[in-house]
Order: C-alpha cells, then sequence, then structure tokens
C-alpha cells in the first residue's frame, strides 16, 4: 500500500500493489481507505453511517454507507441525489466495495426526470456479494437509495460518481484484448476533459494478466483509473477491484489472477495531465488442485459439495453441475463458509440444460459470513470454486435439495380438469401450483376423488382469489393433509388457486381432484335494469355446485320488492338476498336467508341495488325443483333528490319519520315520472313504518 502526499493541503493517493497477495484484513482495510483519505475534494465522506437524504452538486464524488471498516447498521434509510450545479447529460458509475444482505439490503439508482427526482425511473437494483460492474447512463440527475432491514448486517458499499457533458473517447476504447499481450493509453499527448474509456484484457487460455504503467500522472483525486478482475472473457461480471488510481504515480503494476482483467479511464471538466501509457503481458493457466466429485454430474435429488477436508489449496478450481432428472429448481444451502475475502470464490449459477452452455450468475460469494441460500429458476445448477496463489482457508461445505414439480401445473382455463400430484408416489420436496380461471365462471368447484399426504407436512392447500393473477388478496377455503378425502370446495369468485408442497422425507400416493364450473342459472351472473322480472334456478331440479347471481339495478328506481313464490332445496343449499350501495356491489349486507321449504313470502327493500344469489353444495346425493322468484321496481312513495332525517314522531302505535325534502315529492301513482321541480322552502314528508 502507497500513500502519496502532496505539499498542499493533505492530498492522498491510493496504489494497491497486486492486492490479492494481501493479508485479507489489510486488503479489505486498503479499499476502505480510497474513500476515507480523499479529503480536498469536497466529498461527503464520514465514519458515520448514512442516514435521511444527501445532495451534491459536485461533478464527481463518493457514495458510501459510512460504515468504514466495520459493518453498517440495521434499519438504515439513506438517499443520495446528484444534481452538479453545471447540467451534465451523462452519469459514470463504479462500485469499489459491495457487501449486503443478499435478501434484504439494497442498493437501488434511479435516473431523475426533474432536479428534485420526484419524477425518476428506476435503473438499477444491486444486493448480495458481487460487486457491480461499472455502468454509465445518458442522464444529468442520479439518485441512489440504501435501506436494510432489522437482521443481517455487512461490510456495505463504496461508489464514485462523475459528470459529464459530452464524452472523450480514447484511442481502442470499447475493444477486447485477446492477445498474449499488448498496450493501452488514453493517447500521444495530454487526455482531453470528459473522457470515458475502457478496454477490456482477456489473453485466450491465460491465468494470469499483467498491467505495468511505464507512466503516470493524472489530476489527483478527480482523474481516476480504476482496474478490476473479470469473471469471463467478456467481463460481463466482475470479480474484485484490483486498484483505483490518481495522481502522479510514476510506473507501477497491477495484476489479475483471473487471467482477464476491465480497465476503466475518467476525467473531469477541468485540468488535465500527460495521462498514462501502459502494457500487458500474461502468463498461461498453470495446472489447477481440484475438490472431491468436482466435474462430475450430480444426479441425485439431494447431495452435498464441498472444497474437501481442511483447508484448499492455492489454485484450486472446481466445478459441480446439479441437474437431477425431472427438477423443478434446485437450491444450495450453506452449512459451513470461509473464504480469502475477494480472492477465493463460490460462484453459483442457474442453467437451462445440462451443458450449461449459457449461465446465470445467481451468487459470488467469498469472505467468512454465511451466505443464504441460493435457489434457481431453472432445472441445473452450477456451482464453481476457484482460490488464487495467496492464502487460503477452510473453505465450504453446501447441501443441495431438489424440487419437483406436479403433472399440469400452471393456468388452467377449460371448464373442467384435473389436478393431481401425477402418478404412483409423489415426490420429496414438491412444490406445484395451478391457478383455475375459466372465463367467465361464477364459480369453480374442486372435488377430490383420493387423498393420501403425510399428515405432518405434506400440502394441498386451496384458495379463492380476486383476480386471475391470484398474487394478492386471497382467500383461504381449506388447507387438507392425512388419509381423509377432502370434501368439495368452492370459489365463488371463479378464480382458484391450489398449491401442494411436500417435505424431503416420507411421501404417498398424493391425491386426485377435478374442477368443474357450475352451470349457471338463466340469466344469472348479470345486471337486470328492467322494471320487473323474474329470477329462478330453470326448470326442473337445480344441479350440485351451482352459484349463481342477479344484480337487481332499474335505473331511477327508490326500492325493490321481491316475491318468492316457491322454495324447495335441501340442506347446504340456500337463497340469500343483500343490499348494495352500487351496482358494483363492493361491500353487500345480508339482509334475508331462505332454505328448506317456503311456500310464498314478500321482502320490500328501500334500496335501488339488491343483489340475489343462489348456491347449492358442491356434492350433494339431492336436489330440489329450486325457487321462484319476482321483483317490481318502484319510483314512488318518497323524495326525489336529497332529503334528510328532521324528527321522529309516534302516532298511536305507529312511528313516523319526518324527511325534509329539498325536491318535489312524488305521488303514489308517479312510478317513472320526473315530477316538476318546486320552489321555495323544503317540504316535509310523513313516512309510515
Amino acid at each position: 500500500l502507497q500513500l502519496d502526499c502532496c505539499t498542499t493541503g493533505c492530498c492522498m493517493a491510493i496504489r494497491i500493489e497486486e492486492p490479492r497477495m494481501m493479508m485479507t484484513s489489510l486488503r479489505h482495510h486498503a479499499i476502505l481507505l480510497i474513500a476515507f483519505l480523499v479529503l480536498d475534494m469536497g466529498y461527503i465522506v464520514s465514519s458515520q453511517l448514512c442516514s435521511g437524504s444527501v445532495a451534491s452538486t459536485s461533478n464527481t464524488g463518493i457514495i458510501t454507507d459510512g460504515s468504514g471498516v466495520a459493518t453498517y447498521g440495521v434499519n438504515q434509510h439513506c438517499s443520495w441525489i446528484v444534481a452538479p450545479t453545471t447540467r451534465t447529460s451523462f452519469m459514470f458509475l463504479e462500485f469499489w466495495n459491495f457487501s449486503t444482505e443478499a435478501c434484504c439490503d439494497r442498493v437501488v439508482t434511479y435516473s431523475c426526470v426533474t432536479d428534485d427526482c420526484s419524477i425518476s425511473n428506476k435503473t438499477a437494483n444491486y444486493s448480495g456479494h458481487v460487486l457491480p460492474r461499472p455502468v454509465w447512463y445518458q442522464v444529468g440527475v442520479m439518485r441512489m437509495t440504501f435501506d436494510t432491514d432489522d437482521s443481517t448486517v455487512d461490510y456495505g458499499f463504496i461508489a464514485r460518481y462523475s459528470a459529464f457533458n459530452t464524452l472523450n473517447n480514447c484511442p481502442g476504447s470499447g475493444t477486447n484484448w485477446s492477445s498474449l499481450s499488448g498496450s493501452i493509453s488514453d493517447g500521444p499527448s495530454q487526455y482531453s476533459n470528459n473522457m470515458l474509456c475502457y478496454w477490456i484484457i482477456a489473453p485466450t487460455y491465460a491465468g494470469r494478466v499483467t498491467l505495468d504503467f511505464a507512466s503516470f500522472s493524472t489530476e489527483l483525486n478527480q482523474d481516476y483509473v480504476t482496474v478490476y478482475s473479470c469473471l469471463q472473457p467478456n467481463c460481463s461480471s466482475v470479480g474484485a477491484l484490483l486498484g483505483s488510481f490518481s495522481g502522479d504515480l510514476g510506473a507501477f503494476s497491477v495484476s489479475s489472477s483471473t487471467g482477464a482483467m476491465a480497465v476503466y479511464f475518467t476525467s473531469d471538466s477541468s485540468n488535465v495531465r500527460d495521462g498514462f501509457v501502459a502494457s500487458y503481458s500474461s502468463t498461461l493457466a498453470t495446472r489447477l488442485n481440484t475438490c472431491p466429485d468436482s466435474g462430475t454430474l450430480l444426479a441425485g435429488v439431494t447431495g452435498q459439495i464441498s472444497d474437501g477436508p481442511g483447508q484448499y489449496q492455492i489454485l484450486t478450481q472446481c466445478t459441480w453441475t446439479i441437474a437431477p432428472t425431472g427438477a423443478f429448481y434446485i437450491r444450495l444451502n450453506f452449512t459451513s463458509f470461509a473464504t480469502e475475502v475477494g480472492a477465493d470464490f463460490v460462484r453459483v449459477y442457474s442453467c437451462a440444460a445440462s451443458d450449461c452452455s449459457s449461465p446465470t450468475l445467481l451468487a459470488s460469494l467469498s469472505g467468512h459470513i454465511s451466505p443464504a441460500p441460493v435457489t434457481t429458476t431453472t432445472p441445473v445448477m452450477q456451482v464453481v470454486f476457484s482460490s488464487d496463489l495467496a492464502n487460503v482457508d477452510d473453505g465450504f461445505v453446501a447441501r443441495y435439495s431438489t424440487y419437483f414439480s406436479c403433472p399440469g401445473t400452471g393456468v388452467l382455463t377449460g371448464t373442467t380438469g384435473t389436478v393431481t400430484d401425477g402418478p404412483g408416489p409423489y415426490n420429496d420436496n414438491s412444490d406445484c401450483t395451478w391457478i383455475i380461471a375459466p372465463p367467465g365462471a361464477p364459480a369453480v368447484t374442486l372435488s377430490f376423488s383420493s387423498f393420501y399426504t403425510d399428515p405432518c407436512c405434506d400440502f394441498v392447500t386451496v384458495y379463492s382469489c380476486p383476480t386471475a393473477a391470484c398474487n394478492s388478496g386471497l382467500s383461504l377455503l381449506g388447507s387438507f393433509a392425512g388419509t381423509t378425502v377432502p370434501t368439495a370446495v368452492v370459489s365463488p369468485t371463479g378464480i382458484m388457486k391450489v398449491t401442494f408442497t411436500s417435505d424431503d422425507s416420507v411421501h404417498y400416493d398424493g391425491f386426485l381432484a377435478t374442477y368443474t364450473v357450475p352451470p349457471d342459472c338463466p340469466g344469472s351472473n348479470t345486471n337486470l335494469t328492467s322494471s320487473n322480472g323474474t329470477l329462478t334456478n330453470g326448470p326442473g331440479n337445480y344441479q350440485p355446485g351451482m352459484v349463481c347471481r342477479w344484480m337487481v339495478a332499474p335505473p331511477g328506481a327508490t326500492s325493490i320488492t321481491l316475491n318468492l313464490a316457491s322454495l324447495s332445496t335441501v340442506t347446504g343449499d340456500f337463497l340469500r338476498v343483500y343490499t348494495c350501495t352500487s351496482a358494483s356491489c363492493p361491500t353487500p349486507v345480508l339482509v334475508s336467508e331462505w332454505q328448506g321449504q317456503v311456500a310464498s313470502t314478500t321482502l320490500a327493500l328501500a334500496n335501488r341495488w339488491v343483489l340475489v344469489v343462489f348456491q347449492s353444495a358442491p356434492a350433494l346425493s339431492s336436489v330440489g325443483p329450486g325457487f321462484v322468484m319476482t321483483y317490481q321496481a318502484n319510483y314512488g312513495g318518497g323524495c326525489y333528490g336529497s332529503c334528510e332525517l328532521s324528527t321522529v314522531v309516534m302516532f298511536a302505535s305507529r312511528c313516523a319519520r319526518v324527511l325534509s325534502c329539498s325536491r318535489a315529492v312524488r305521488g303514489r301513482g308517479e312510478a317513472g315520472g320526473r315530477p316538476p321541480a318546486l320552489t321555495g322552502r323544503p317540504r316535509s314528508l310523513f313516512l309510515l313504518i
């Protein structure tokens, strides 16, 4: 570690020589010191944890959680808005360190439309232990937030931003160098302002790449060359920060033991220097040490992987491909973890096929904090462990579990279908979901014909959903386990979600269920706007599992009269009447319920929206004729317009409510007619009850 102090002020530049060769604690401190020793730029950097909102008007700056060499705190909520005083058009952001709780502590960046960032678009969401690759945006104002939960903490992050009016390039910028040697430079003379250049150096078959700077002179703490190791030849993921360099440093070298590196150069809008000239060389990969079962295709539904007993060796390179037959997804749980921080990594990938030709990086893990479980979204997982030339540790032990789906999962839109775990005993770690959403279905009935699961641990759970997405507002209809065949369940919304989960122990024959959409009643599941009509379950006996609704809502009606001509149902079947505040009936109020045998009855409702529901049980040994009902809309007997209760008086044994009406009163015979408006003071009307 070299610290160069200038004579004016306290200007320090950090240079990291061979950071992978340092002791773990020294390298960790060196990376963090970069932020805390840059004092002449007006950066808002301190040893205190960040909190609240901070605004920066500088063109360059450093953003950090403020934890220094320690860990950040729980329940931190920080926000930074970068809005340079001189309006710019581009932002460049690079991270020098990044380590947060993977599940819950996040750094989020936004591009802002307004200076106060009240209107913005999310550009990235970072969490975990993968060092983000540098990015640049065509935006003048940027916002970054950092939020932590109330549990696990980590070492946090350090990021540096630069804002540009225009962008200038260097010779060969944007090139991927694959030859074993070469050179890079900012140009033949002094570099320009607003430079943004990058080179990817990935020689074919290289095991190590060394970049030798013959000369180096940049504006101290303003113009930087930053070097990262790369995890792939195209550097789609960076591994570790190898160094961030600024000032008059002369000749020095930096190396990457991954065989690839990315180099970035940025300059601000003022002051230039002679820049840098560097050449790179590479050595071919040497023999690598391996781990137990490395290179093996693991097809068991569960298993264990490890670097081996005791401490691992330097230059270890191990790969496990986990591809159990019929897998839905795979989860990896670490039981122990200790590797050289920032140098020796366990990387977990999700793959579409067993050859892992196009892997997706899920996690890049290093250090001594036990990682959270890692789960694929595909049926194949690949785990890669690599160590460098210096320092070793105890390594890791991890167990994987395979989770299986069931046949026919997904969204079912037919009017009838089957839901089952499949033929024969179900799998351990089953995780199956069906969403049953036949278009226009008034209800969905699920009937079980067989059922046998582990009573303690393997469950079929059924929900009613308000929408086909079934992601919120679910109502639990039942959760079943054991050997008793459940009774049929009905989703009155016409949308149902069914899940089946099993653990990793005993398993049995599972279940078989059939869903059906009940038949409609004539004219049901619609709004009735005529002034009168008939409601019935139809000719002949009704059928099991019927759910029929009628919304009686004649325009302009002031009240509704229902006449139940007959009702004949068996136990469990009912006819219900609700009043509503609108035709959509968001909060129905039950006013009457009939079941069994009813000869005739009349129900007068002082409401213009009435919901009638007829429902029969999904599994019936017998049914009945059902019901016949008529309705009549009334348009008189009240005030037209707004009224309010004035007083209550007694007339003999009857009670009268006195209403004060601001419009004319309809007479009993003025059904549907609009009376002329009255002028003068409001009138009163006595309604006898």
